[in-house]
């Protein structure tokens, strides 16, 4: 076993996991009674201010019968999901990488709901951008953790190179959100009702694309150089789901009528989530088995 993992008392993990997840049923619970204040202004739930108690009920409704709500049950899946991988994964600097990026994944889908019931077009033009953060985010943490896996964080030159990746990242998102300024990313005319469907895609959205793919292949990369000849057979599998993601993700730019019916968000966390799910099943990433759980329970009640 690698020297940068560590064993860790398989109990630890459970308590910090039920942690977790009492905080996380806590901000979906604030969520929800936060949502009738958030929506209340929306001038088609009532003609009137309508009581709290009846815009909850006006918005769970409309929550439901939308295509909100599967972006709801999304963002509780992958809240799960996160919480799942603090508890199964061995190493410490992986795991929180891993829960970050489930974290992001949430969130997004949130941002998403809240997107969908902006009132103004400065307010859902600057949503929409924001979509741009977690698709510059998830990349460069992914081959961060590609970069744990062969053992390179503690190399100079690499800890550099982390941080021009983090740099980069940072114009990259500075200049998505500053997209009214320049057009550079997206191309269209603000003064125009149809906006929102009709515009272009310019040279910074193409840089945006092949950032996160040069993130994913060097990801996939020091994952097949430090993985063993057992486990690149799971990991060819990993590849394949990339693979269709790039190909969702290039058909989606090109607007092909299936696919462009499709939530991008939700599509783009499931394909991230199913990779990293795959690496952890396959023993990519190192994880805690129901054996080596026993065994690490059973040292301890010795030693008791």
């Amino acid at each position: 076993m690698p020297r940068f993992l560590s064993d860790v008392p398989h109990e630890i993990y459970r308590r910090r996991a039920f942690a977790i997840a009492a905080i996380v049923t806590g901000l979906f619970l604030i969520l929800f009674a936060s949502l009738p204040l958030l929506f209340r202004s929306n001038p088609f739930l009532s003609l009137r201010t309508p009581a709290y108690e009846e815009i909850a009920t006006e918005v769970l409704g409309n929550l439901v019968q939308s295509s909100s709500f599967p972006l709801l049950i999304a963002s509780i899946v992958f809240s799960i999901w996160g919480v799942s991988v603090y508890l199964r994964c061995l190493d410490a600097v992986l795991r929180r990488r891993l829960v970050v990026i489930a974290a992001i994944c949430t969130l997004w889908m949130i941002e998403v709901i809240v997107k969908y019931k902006s009132f103004t077009p400065a307010y859902a033009s600057l949503l929409w951008y924001l979509y741009y953060v977690p698709m510059t985010l998830i990349p460069i943490l992914c081959q961060l953790c590609g970069f744990r896996l062969a053992g390179l964080e503690r190399r100079r030159p690499w800890r550099r190179y982390r941080n021009v990746l983090w740099a980069l990242a940072g114009i990259i998102i500075l200049f998505v959100l500053t997209n009214d300024l320049h057009h550079q990313v997206f191309c269209f005319d603000p003064a125009s009702d149809n906006w929102s469907s009709d515009y272009t895609y310019g040279w910074g959205y193409v840089l945006v694309f092949v950032w996160s793919v040069a993130n994913f292949v060097g990801f996939f990369i020091l994952i097949g150089l430090s993985s063993s000849y057992r486990i690149r057979r799971f990991t060819f599998t990993a590849v394949l789901v990339f693979c269709a993601g790039v190909f969702f993700a290039v058909s989606y730019a090109l607007r092909v009528p299936w696919v462009w019916r499709l939530n991008f968000s939700l599509v783009y966390c499931i394909f991230c989530v199913v990779v990293l799910e795959i690496c952890l099943e396959s023993g990519v990433f190192p994880r805690i088995t129901t054996l080596r759980a026993s065994s690490i329970h059973c040292r301890l009640t010795s030693r008791s």
